[in-house]
């Protein structure tokens, strides 16, 4: 064979073989792109725990999905986008947006389908705002005693909620009626219901959703240790339906883990029943009368078992002392214009089931009476809760307002300063009559059906009555703001912290917490001798979690022609009361060591809290700059 004609013959094979493939795939069916199944939901999305940073998003699919969220600050986009995830059918799942920016308003919306689908089905965008900042305007909303009445009313209430666009909604109570029920599962469904979009799920798809619970809830302590205990399924069924706050540097709240709790199934022991935070030049304060409350006063009255007898005694009601130190600290440590208070209802109250607001104030833990209402007992029913009860740390720390729910009525009260609000019913039906214009510190008294809107301003906060059972608004009154610090004067805000660095150190760290005043500012101060070769500060920084703040160089003083040096650096807007590092770097080894520390301070003048600085240095007994 003729070597030379070798290669042409391989040209024609592989031309051959390429033209076989060819037709192979030519032949094979294309694979078209799957499109995405719309499937139905138990529970939209709802918003909750939003943050200066993040926000939750709270879902039940009924069918397993992916999903992801796309987010952003113009509607329609350009989006940025959370990481795909996996929701199992049937069960809560949720998802935590984070990195955004304070005081921002963001659109969002999902984007699913199911596993093994190219396409997506996208939801509705709605919108949601990050923490205020202080000095800015803003609304809130709040529902109680609904009753699980899912009727015409109680619908018409919740369109006007959404119509206020409010920054959150806050709901008091008596709202799942757990009365009775014998299984977690009838619970959970009690929690679904409320998540339809004609009813909470309608708001909290819009605006994030806070929860206090109901005597109706069943969360009583006595009722802790029940063979079916409601109460816990009630706390469970909340965990999983409703991302309410628990302690994470920007809320405080209820840190006393409930063993009963089906940890592996609910994520944690956390009971989630008491919390507070601040937006705008707001502090916001939920508590709960109910799971320190560990005899019964009162009976089978809100669907409890027989297992409790009554005991008449309404010295029973009570936070218990953790929640009311935690109450008494937080309110101390806030220098917010308005502070606001909210529960179903308070401790003690004019009946064994706890009944007013403004008229029992001085009664029990809330008080300090007695039932007669002149005999003082709280230093003897309360030895280890300190000097004052419950009322006279509101007005000792300036307490704006408290809304509670509880007496299905329109109630608009005030004492030593200090409003009670009674919220009514959004639906007519169970109307009650515990309030009279006639009583001492009642002001205004309206019957049902509707919702309260509240508008914080800096100058003043507005509540109006909504109706649903009709339209307009029914009655009006505004709350000033506290009193701000005299100018000039400015308070420590928490305890300082230091630490010191060996010789031949390139950096300190120690561990700080920020302050939880308004108008806050951290001070950092740095000293160091350099020894022979000078050295600066490349960075200060306060760190927690993944999130790393820098500090702004105020001024730094050297010792004349010594390679000693102090300085001061500052930091606003870090998150109240959080917990993180403070960490110096130098651009080399500091050869004779390093000290540093920071301290919080309160009551700054917001729009310039550093004014010029200067520095001085000496070695005399009298120190002038």
């Amino acid at each position: 064979m003729d070597g030379k004609r070798i290669p042409a013959l391989s040209n024609v094979l592989t031309l051959l073989v390429v033209l076989v493939l060819g037709v192979g795939v030519a032949m094979m069916p294309a694979q078209p792109a799957r499109a995405a199944t719309a499937i139905s939901f138990t529970g939209y999305e709802l918003l909750g725990k939003p943050t200066d940073t993040s926000i939750t998003v709270n879902i039940v699919p009924n069918s397993e999905i992916e999903y992801y969220y796309q987010y952003g600050t113009t509607s329609g986009g350009p989006y940025s986008a959370t990481s795909p995830a996996t929701a199992p059918a049937g069960k809560p799942h949720e998802v935590v947006l984070t990195g955004l920016s304070p005081d921002t308003l963001y659109y969002y919306r999902m984007r699913y389908h199911l596993p093994g689908e190219s396409d997506w089905v996208d939801r509705p965008e709605y919108s949601f705002h990050t923490q205020r900042a202080e000095g800015s305007g803003f609304t809130f909303t709040i529902i109680s005693d609904s009753h699980a009445m899912y009727n015409a009313e109680y619908r018409q209430a919740i369109q006007n909620v959404i119509g206020d666009e409010p920054d959150f909604h806050i709901d008091l109570g008596d709202t799942f009626m757990l009365d009775s029920m014998t299984t977690q599962t009838a619970v959970n469904n009690a929690y679904l219901a409320q998540r339809d979009t004609q009813y909470i799920g309608g708001v909290g798809s819009r605006a994030p959703i806070f929860l206090a619970s109901g005597n109706h809830e069943n969360e009583e302590g006595w009722n802790l240790d029940d063979t079916f205990s409601i109460a816990r399924a009630s706390i469970q069924a909340r965990k999983a339906y409703y991302p309410i706050p628990v302690t994470d540097g920007f809320y405080t709240g209820n840190q006393d883990p409930l063993a009963a709790i089906d940890e592996a199934t609910y994520g944690d022991k956390l009971r989630e029943d008491y919390y507070a935070w601040e937006w705008g030049d707001a502090l916001f304060v939920v508590f709960d009368p109910f799971q320190y409350t560990m005899a019964n006063p009162y009976g089978t009255m809100a669907g409890e078992g027989g297992d409790d007898p009554a005991t008449g005694d309404r010295w029973n009601w009570s936070m218990g002392e953790e929640q009311f130190n935690w109450f008494k600290e937080t309110l101390e440590n806030s220098n917010a214009k308005y502070k606001f208070l909210f529960a179903h209802h308070m401790v003690g109250g004019t009946q064994d089931y706890v009944r007013g607001g403004a008229v029992p104030a001085h009664l029990f833990e809330w008080g300090g009476y007695n039932a007669d209402g002149t005999t003082w007992g709280f230093d003897t029913k309360r030895p280890t809760f300190g000097e004052d009860p419950i009322h006279q740390i509101m007005v000792d720390n300036d307490v704006s307002a408290f809304f509670h729910g509880h007496d299905h009525q329109y109630a608009y009260e005030v004492r030593d300063g200090i409003v009670y609000q009674c919220v009514p019913r959004p639906s007519m039906g169970l109307d009650f009559n515990y309030y009279n214009e006639s009583d001492p510190y009642t002001e205004r008294v309206i019957g049902n059906a509707g919702h309260l809107r509240v508008t914080v301003m800096p100058d003043e906060a507005t509540v109006e009555y909504v109706r649903s059972s009709t339209t307009g608004i029914s009655h009006t009154y505004t709350i000033e703001p506290n009193e701000s610090a005299p100018a000039g004067v400015v308070t420590l805000d928490g305890p300082a912290s230091s630490n010191t660095a060996p010789a031949n150190s390139s950096s300190i760290s120690f561990a700080h917490t920020t302050g939880t005043g308004m108008n806050r500012l951290t001070l950092a101060g740095i000293s160091w001798n350099a020894g022979t070769t000078a050295r600066s500060i490349a960075s200060v920084t306060f760190s927690y979690g993944a999130t790393s703040l820098p500090l702004q160089e105020v001024f730094t003083e050297q010792a004349g022609t010594n390679l000693r040096w102090a300085s001061i650096w500052s930091l606003e807007g870090a998150p109240a009361g959080q917990a993180g590092t403070v960490t110096v770097t130098f651009s080399g080894s500091v050869a004779s060591g390093i000290v540093a520390g920071a301290a919080n301070f309160a009551g700054v003048d917001p729009t310039t809290p550093i004014a010029a600085s200067d520095g001085a240095n000496g070695s005399s007994t009298a120190a002038s700059v």
